[in-house]
């Protein structure tokens, strides 16, 4: 791909994928798991890593 093509690409599905992690992020939050979740964040660490790894 030239420069040309890169420069011409739209942001709106980054925009888009921002817009619905904050709202997935706000929900939990106003749910209450998510400061249930953050009791947990070493071992979704952990795991996450571990999955990286394997995969």
């Amino acid at each position: 791909m030239s420069a040309a093509v890169v420069a011409t690409r739209s942001r709106m599905p980054y925009v888009v994928l921002a817009g619905i992690a904050l709202a997935i992020a706000a929900g939990l939050w106003a749910s209450g798991l998510g400061a249930d979740i953050l009791r947990y964040r070493k071992d979704i660490v952990y795991l996450t890593k571990q999955h990286l790894v394997l995969v």
